[in-house]
């Protein structure tokens, strides 16, 4: 091959070189990954979840990738394990169930959902405030830094229910 050039490696090729197979039976994704721990790599200018390519590298199906269509499940509750035997198709319901069963799907709510913006104490003045008279929901939504629809939710407790 003449100086400067480089050969190709195919989607196969680039896969391996970032597999490492455990002593556990996973075979840990090594390269780049997603903010919850899927491998992702790219064919074709095109990112791709590396357990997502595993299963059908190694099994001979194309999954669509439609809300209603099918999802690769973890049996071994890791997400960067694309080792097939480990993977199987099954629905959104039953992906939401393994996470709740596997203990990944806690129901976090008030202060500890990590994209709260206020906290408990907040949701109790809001509501005195409001039920106090004097004051919009949009007035306290803009001291709040929140939507009016957070304010109304909060008002008639469709979120923060629990306080």
């Amino acid at each position: 091959m003449p100086k400067g050039v480089f050969e190709r490696k195919s989607p196969e090729e680039r896969f391996w070189l970032y597999v490492e197979k455990c002593d556990d039976g996973c075979w840990r994704w090594r390269g780049c990954k997603d903010k919850n721990g899927y491998g992702m790599f790219s064919i074709n200018g095109k990112l791709v979840r590396a357990h997502r390519f595993s299963y059908e590298h190694h099994h001979p199906v194309t999954i669509p990738m439609n809300e209603n269509d099918l999802f690769i499940l973890h049996s071994c509750n890791n997400a960067a394990c694309c080792n097939p035997a480990h993977l199987r198709l099954g629905t959104h319901q039953e992906n939401m169930d393994d996470r709740t069963n596997q203990g990944r799907g806690a129901n976090l709510k008030g202060e500890q959902h990590p994209i709260a913006k206020l906290t408990e104490n907040q949701v109790i003045e809001i509501r005195a405030r409001y039920a106090a008279g004097g004051i919009t929901q949009q007035k306290l939504a803009d001291e709040y830094g929140v939507s009016q629809g957070i304010i109304s939710d909060i008002i008639n407790r469709t979120s923060w229910s629990h306080i």
